[in-house]
């Protein structure tokens, strides 16, 4: 019998050694999967370990990557999962601004606001402005917040940390309004949120030097993926026989496992309920809040 790990719309199916069945039912994606480095033992080898990694980091982090893309996809997939509403924001800059120095601006006006709102979640991703004229290729940035916010405060805040990184708008002009710009969507709405997410995902020719995408612990700790037997297959193919799929099933073939892909809609997502449900039990620590008083 063959384990698959099942992701949102995708299946990998493979040969796992004797030990490897024990993942069977249990859940992968979350940051709680991941194994702890044993320490290293010395000053020096901290230090080289350090260094190795902040250049590895900086590889992955240039540009976003087809992997990041699907991890992006199934961890807001698995966000609304959890959550009834959610809310798309984007954020812009008023002048021009140096990659680091942009994120630099995020990081702080994300960590105040979880300072005023701990149960604040999100996951953001960096997009660079092709329609820009004045600021070509300006940085800016695409959020999914469990936060509805307060347009005028938090958009005037918005633009008070810009300036006090230095970036600072022409004399004599205004604040844009699209500075601050907000969606309020249901998680039902699956198909609209894709959209939102296809419409600055597909851009994957932009070249970055900061990180592309990141995302607070409350939605690092979802999980995106869950071990089966051939049955989820089975179940998939069975619909896909009767019609009720929704598509069709395409398949893979890799030289360690077959990768099966399929449509991600109603019929497919009750797949997931399960998933959703272990990952409610670990939103439990945290509020669902959609305003910002």
């Amino acid at each position: 019998m063959n384990l698959v790990k099942n992701s949102y719309g995708v299946s990998y199916a493979f040969n796992a050694k004797k030990d490897g069945y024990a993942l069977l039912g249990t859940f992968g994606g979350s940051s709680l999967n991941r194994k702890t480095a044993k320490p290293l033992k010395s000053k020096e080898n901290r230090k080289e370990r350090a260094q190795e990694v902040k250049e590895e980091r900086k590889k992955q982090e240039n540009r976003l990557s087809p992997r990041s893309r699907m991890k992006i996809r199934a961890k807001i997939h698995s966000l609304t999962g959890v959550l009834p509403h959610l809310v798309f924001v984007t954020l812009t800059f008023q002048a021009k601004v140096e990659d680091r120095q942009g994120v630099k601006v995020l990081k702080t006006f994300l960590n105040n606001v979880r300072k005023r709102r701990p149960d604040a979640e999100y996951l953001w991703v960096a997009e660079k402005q092709g329609k820009n004229k004045k600021f070509e290729d300006n940085l800016h940035f695409h959020l999914i917040t469990n936060v509805y916010w307060d347009i005028k405060r938090w958009w005037t805040y918005w633009i008070e940390v810009q300036e006090k990184f230095g970036i600072l708008r022409e004399e004599g002009t205004s604040a844009a309004s699209s500075a601050f710009d907000v969606k309020k969507i249901k998680s039902s709405e699956t198909k609209k949120i894709g959209g939102y997410i296809a419409g600055y995902l597909s851009k994957s020719d932009d070249t970055f030097d900061c990180r592309v995408w990141h995302c607070s612990k409350g939605v690092s700790r979802l999980y995106t993926a869950f071990y089966s037997g051939t049955g989820f297959l089975d179940n998939l193919r069975r619909l896909e026989a009767e019609d009720m799929l929704g598509g069709k099933i395409t398949s893979v073939s890799k030289e360690y496992c077959s990768i099966l892909f399929y449509p991600l809609n109603r019929i497919t997502s009750r797949f997931y309920e399960k998933m959703h449900a272990e990952n409610r039990k670990l939103w439990k620590t945290g509020k669902e809040v959609f305003s910002v008083n």
